[in-house]
């Protein structure tokens, strides 16, 4: 669900997402959080049932983040190319300097 999230938030629709034990079962709350609506990443079922049932039953909430959702994700560290690429090199930099010393 990665691509289908970061696909959804980009067109500012929100994601209720839950956080689960595995890494291949955070990547979506760590998405919606990373993008700065760490309100949508539930801690359990319970969480997740209430936090959906609340977003579509609430029509002003759904415009709230229709609104905000997009410009967020697209100004938050996900998309930020430029510091993804300082700190990639500065990880290739370090495995480098670790083979070579």
């Amino acid at each position: 669900g990665a691509t289908t999230t970061i696909e959804a938030l980009k067109m500012g629709v929100p994601v209720v997402t839950l956080w689960g034990k595995h890494f291949v079962d955070r990547v979506g709350a760590t998405l919606v959080t990373q993008a700065g609506f760490q309100e949508l990443a539930a801690g359990s079922f319970d969480e997740y049932e209430n936090i959906a049932v609340s977003l579509a039953n609430d029509r002003n909430k759904i415009k709230f983040y229709h609104d905000k959702i997009r410009l967020s994700v697209l100004s938050s560290p996900l998309f930020d190319s430029k510091s993804y690429a300082r700190n990639m090199e500065a990880a290739f930099q370090d495995i480098w300097t670790s083979f070579v010393t």
